[in-house]
């Protein structure tokens, strides 16, 4: 339907989009069934309608967020390490800094928007994972402390908002495996002793929640580690049992 709407209107600007819409929800689908050269073959027909969007529209957000966030899916399959991907992990890079660069943009021209400084964050997170995963420690720690330090920001402005707590934890939880491959353990077991405290409160709070105490078990399983990489086999062992 959004092809034959297109097709009759190729110069509407909201046929693009819907097209495009179309596009990444097909591939969302592929995504699932782990088709992944066809989820990749769906998002890059959507990047090239988001590109041709953002052409006309350079100063609309909305557009430029689609931008960003289709630029992330295509590299989510094409190579992010954790996920189900195709292996390419220099062209999924070349995907998020080009994300990162419009993060940039957006958060900078609405400094007091807090989702687009958590999402610039979330893009930063996915860089610097990959940046490391490339060889490059280096950049991922930089990458990577860029995007723990806006996660603290948001969450000391809405302190008692969940998913802030919870993202700051998991950008912790990745800033800690490049931490780890320069060797620096403590700092390692500092931020995930810092993210351990973070969801003892919220299961403290929340005690029947099972997805939050699975979380905490993970993140004290981590912390037993870094525990043990400093030494401390009397803490490791409390924080395994």
């Amino acid at each position: 339907i959004a092809r034959g709407v297109h097709a009759l209107t190729p110069d509407d600007t909201a046929a693009l989009r819907a097209l495009a819409d179309a596009h990444v929800g097909v591939g969302d689908m592929h995504y699932t069934f782990d088709r992944l050269r066809e989820a990749q073959a769906s998002y890059r027909e959507a990047l090239a309608l988001r590109e041709r969007v953002a052409a006309r529209r350079p100063d609309d957000a909305g557009s430029l967020d689609a931008l960003a966030l289709t630029l992330q899916r295509l590299g989510d399959v094409t190579g992010m390490d954790g996920y189900p991907n195709l292996g390419d992990a220099r062209e999924t890079r070349a995907l998020y800094r080009r994300a990162v660069a419009i993060r940039e943009r957006l958060a900078a021209a609405r400094p007091d928007d807090d989702d687009a400084t958590q999402r610039l964050a979330l893009a930063l997170e996915l860089l610097g994972y990959t940046e490391r995963n490339l060889g490059d420690p280096s950049a991922g720690l930089a990458h990577g402390r860029r995007a723990l330090a806006l996660h603290e920001r948001l969450l000391a402005r809405q302190p008692t908002y969940a998913t802030r707590r919870a993202n700051l934890v998991n950008s912790g939880s990745m800033l800690r495996y490049t931490l780890r491959d320069l060797g620096r353990y403590a700092e390692a077991r500092a931020i995930t002793g810092a993210g351990v405290e973070r969801l003892r409160a919220v299961v403290t709070a929340d005690p029947r929640n099972v997805f939050l105490r699975r979380s905490l078990a993970t993140q004290l399983n981590a912390y037993a580690a870094d525990q043990l990489a400093t030494g401390d086999a009397v803490g490791a062992r409390a924080s395994y049992v």
